[in-house]
């Protein structure tokens, strides 16, 4: 109880989800640039219109059974996202815009739901650890603001979904929900076929539970039937259920240049991108000796691991080490374990990683690529060498950017009403998309409403998504006071 007599609940982590809800939704992105994140939506924009999972043409998917186009991506993400593009293709017929165009907008609303829904779960899973209401707040603000999951909220790709699903199953394992987190594991390999790993670690970790062998193979159950229904969907756009889209290749030699550029590379480190996980090397000993520790670390490592064989585990034209996100709202959960008097280097952290991804709140990282690209910089030179890396040139990108979206600012009823009909563009000088601002009322002179209007709408929504956050963490001052040592839930 607190000491007003009140029972603790939830809801000021509910309050804290919401806040950063808000907070993200201001940055709402101009349009989807991604052409994975593009073929995904054209997926959920043919689902609204009744023509099933093919797409419209060869930029956005592979040629498949009856001579139709299907997306090499993954399906739960564009189902999900059916309902909010049928919304934008009924909008655009109103308006008379590209249905495309107005389709994805749509459907990137998702993205800052699934974002926040993730900062409840990453809360959630620190309190079941044992934190107390202010570590588990801060823990979910660090992963919100402090990591490249505040990136990922305005881009359209699988991996973000993944990360929810990921966090949700180490909940529900956590809690002996095991139905849910067989469903859990079921989705995961729906949402992204690397999510195959999730259902083994939840299941081994209910086996060193010790619980009944009915309860701790539902989790495996759920993989594989995930795995069955995944199989069926490239029967039925492939005619090969092993056909998944996207290449195969693995390569024992990959492992060493893969694993340390996913953990320590400049381009591609999640220690560089996201300096909150960090945090973890000043838990308490005892931390890493209990079981629901060892499933966290589990679920990263094996995501590691398997990203480490495949041979593009850069994940192309990414935002740091995009591959990994699904591992980083447990890892930082973790952090919301830290003793009081260590808070404040999770603080310092978060900062710092805000400050990292803070130019992609308003920019594309894309534009760099485009320009590194046009410059003949290899990859391997924008991973490895500090010179060439996207974190430290972006800055540069993005002030470029907006130079250029400045000097072009009455253009974009005319780009918007092109969007949709053409290829990305090869280049900077040829693309309308990398010279504006990336944000959604930087459009709105293309429908007549003036950007004024719309800056005043994200204004309010980043007010009151910071108040929220704010009034959260006032609230949890007390529940510091009761649990003084984060002492750990008995398991």
């Amino acid at each position: 109880m607190r000491p007003s007599g009140r029972a603790l609940s939830a809801n000021d982590l509910l309050l804290c989800a919401i806040g950063a809800g808000l907070v993200l939704a201001a940055f709402f992105p101009a349009l989807v640039y991604s052409v994975d994140g593009n073929s995904m939506i054209a997926v959920a924009e043919s689902l609204a219109t009744g023509h099933g999972f093919s797409v419209a043409s060869a930029g956005l998917g592979a040629p498949g059974r009856c001579g139709l186009y299907y997306s090499k991506w993954y399906p739960l993400l564009s189902v999900l996202a059916a309902p909010p593009a049928a919304l934008g293709v009924l909008v655009s017929r109103r308006l008379g815009l590209p249905q495309h165009y107005v389709a994805a907008v749509f459907a990137v609303t998702l993205s800052p739901i699934i974002a926040a829904a993730t900062v409840l779960l990453v809360a959630m899973v620190a309190r079941r650890l044992g934190a107390s209401k202010r570590g588990a707040l801060l823990a979910a603000l660090a992963f919100g603001f402090g990591t490249i999951a505040m990136t990922y909220s305005r881009e359209f790709f699988a991996d973000p979904l993944l990360a929810l699903i990921t966090i949700a199953g180490i909940y529900f394992a956590l809690n002996d929900s095991v139905g849910a987190a067989a469903l859990s594991a079921a989705l995961a390999v729906l949402a992204k076929p690397t999510g195959i790993v999730l259902g083994p670690c939840l299941g081994g970790y209910l086996l060193c539970r010790r619980l009944s062998a009915l309860r701790w193979l539902a989790p495996f159950g759920g993989t594989a039937a995930g795995l069955l229904i995944y199989l069926a969907y490239n029967w039925s756009r492939f005619g090969n259920p092993l056909d998944f889209g996207q290449r195969g290749d693995f390569a024992l030699n990959v492992v060493f240049p893969a694993m340390t550029g996913l953990l320590v590379s400049p381009g591609s480190g999640l220690l560089w991108y996201c300096p909150a996980v960090i945090a973890i090397a000043w838990l308490p000993a005892m931390t890493f000796k209990r079981l629901d520790t060892a499933l966290i670390v589990a679920v990263a490592l094996a995501y590691l691991a398997e990203h480490s064989l495949w041979i593009f585990w850069v994940g192309g034209w990414s935002w740091g080490p995009r591959l990994l996100l699904p591992a980083l709202p447990g890892l930082v959960a973790l952090t919301g374990l830290l003793e009081r008097r260590m808070r404040w280097l999770l603080v310092v952290l978060t900062v710092a990683g805000f400050v990292i991804n803070a130019p992609t709140l308003m920019c594309f990282y894309e534009r760099y690529d485009q320009e590194a690209a046009a410059a003949r910089i290899s990859t391997q030179a924008q991973t490895w060498d500090p010179r060439h890396a996207q974190l430290f040139r972006i800055w540069g990108a993005a002030l470029r950017e907006t130079e250029d979206a400045w000097r072009e600012a009455d253009q974009v009823g005319a780009f918007v009403r092109q969007a949709g009909s053409e290829p990305v563009a090869r280049t900077v000088a040829g693309s309308r998309a990398l010279r504006i601002v990336n944000l959604w009322w930087w459009m709105l002179p293309a429908v007549g409403v003036p950007r004024i209007a719309g800056a005043a709408v994200s204004l309010a929504l980043l007010i009151a998504g910071v108040w929220l956050i704010a009034r959260a963490l006032a609230r949890a001052r007390d529940d510091d006071f009761l649990c003084p040592h984060n002492v750990p839930l008995p398991r």
